[in-house]
């Protein structure tokens, strides 16, 4: 694949909390009350998640890499 390692960070959970959000506020507005906006909405949720995500992956690889390169020009140094 694409070998590329996501440094961990606590705002990683912010997509899964939003994906979660999504999938209970489908499954008990949406499927079992009927709601069909919740199904929307819930959807939309997942959506943003997963978005939220793939920025989040591709801002935090950048950084890590960014100081990686600074600590190794600083070293050379």
């Amino acid at each position: 694949m694409l070998q590329v390692s996501i440094p961990y960070h606590p705002a990683l959970y912010v997509p899964v909390a939003l994906l979660q959000a999504g999938l209970l506020l489908r499954i008990v507005a949406g499927d079992a009350w009927g709601v069909v906006i919740a199904l929307q909405v819930g959807g939309a949720a997942s959506v943003a998640g997963i978005l939220l995500f793939a920025l989040l992956a591709i801002t935090l690889t950048l950084r890590a890499r960014r100081a990686a390169r600074k600590e190794a020009a600083r070293v050379a140094a």
